[in-house]
């Protein structure tokens, strides 16, 4: 029925906005990228919007500019063109990726070899699809007529398809070190390319099998319609990948994560140091010789000498406190001239005259 048409549009529509997202995220991270990965991205892009324009006027044209004229529906020379234009943007995505299964297997020429083969038999039966559907001038004969190079067509570009998945998939597994850190991304790469890859295959294999089964029924309008996108989609979702697995340098004047309060208890910490002076406790004085004469100005920087502590804590006392304070003469209240007691301290002035 109509409702084909209708489908096709809406999903193809809807692919379309998703691969626009994709591209702007590539340009934006990846505007430095290799010339020729970068002209593959513009290739795609002007793929992208052919097909999807193309599909658009081919709708309008049977529902707008032909309305009511059933005759239209039959036509097959605008109809012959998806083929070409889906195989010409299958070829670039499959392309970039089989260069990467080249490259992941030692640059075997094998791999590579076979993929080119089987993308080019892809093309070749694209193409002869369109030669075959242009020398009908009924849809309904092509469709019996046309079998054998579809089938060519989309079974080429599911081997090719699964050459390159299983060749990126071997590569990377016979990468892994043994390393905890090093397997955790070759695992990672893996699901990437299985991601990136399964998507368009079963898409081919799909169109494959209901072509063959019905071969008349207008579900194939939407394979054929939409089979290109998932190819543009695997691309790109391969290409902005990498942006993950860039290590990027952080500079120490930046802000990070690891710079945010994490909210917890947060411990001060004072440090006294106490500085010993001498055996004065305030500062070191030097001590007078025997029978030395000391002038006045030396005798009064003689600071106080300490003794000991008054408070209620046991204290070890000194010994030549006890006998400087025992041997002073004292006054008629008891206490000694020369020993004053300045707050919790006993302090002697020395009499060396």
């Amino acid at each position: 029925t109509l409702r084909a048409l209708y489908v096709q549009v809406v999903i193809d529509t809807f692919l379309c906005a998703v691969i626009t997202v994709m591209i702007f995220t590539y340009w934006r991270f990846q505007s430095h990228d290799i010339m020729w990965t970068r002209a593959l991205v513009v290739a795609a892009t002007v793929m992208l919007y052919a097909v999807t324009i193309y599909l658009l006027w081919f709708v309008q044209y049977f529902l707008v500019q032909n309305f009511g004229e059933h005759v239209t529906f039959f036509e097959t020379t605008h109809l012959a063109w998806f083929p070409v234009l889906d195989s010409i943007t299958a070829s670039l995505a499959q392309g970039y990726v089989a260069h990467r299964a080249w490259r992941l297997n030692h640059r075997n020429h094998l791999i590579l070899g076979i993929a080119i083969c089987f993308l080019a038999m892809s093309f070749g039966g694209a193409v002869w699809t369109k030669i075959r559907l242009d020398s009908f001038d009924s849809l309904r004969e092509a469709l019996y007529a046309r079998r054998r190079p579809v089938i060519v067509w989309l079974s080429c570009v599911m081997l090719a398809d699964i050459v390159i998945t299983v060749g990126i998939g071997c590569g990377l597994l016979r990468s892994r070190t043994g390393w905890d850190h090093t397997d955790k991304i070759v695992n990672r790469l893996v699901r990437i390319n299985l991601e990136s890859q399964v998507p368009a295959t079963l898409m081919a294999a799909s169109f494959l099998v209901v072509f063959i089964l019905k071969p008349q029924s207008l579900l194939n309008f939407v394979w054929q319609g939409i089979q290109s996108k998932f190819y543009l989609i695997g691309l790109l979702y391969t290409l902005n990948s990498r942006v993950s697995f860039e290590v990027r340098n952080i500079s120490v004047f930046k802000p990070t994560m690891a710079s945010r309060d994490l909210g917890g208890i947060t411990v001060e910490v004072e440090t006294e140091t106490f500085e010993d002076r001498g055996e004065s406790g305030l500062r070191s004085v030097p001590a007078p010789a025997e029978n030395e004469t000391i002038p006045l100005e030396r005798l009064e920087s003689v600071p106080y000498q300490r003794y000991g502590s008054s408070s209620s804590i046991p204290r070890r006392q000194d010994p030549g406190a006890q006998e400087v304070s025992a041997a002073a003469p004292t006054t008629p209240g008891g206490e000694n001239p020369d020993v004053t007691l300045v707050g919790e301290y006993v302090y002697k002035q020395h009499d060396w005259d």
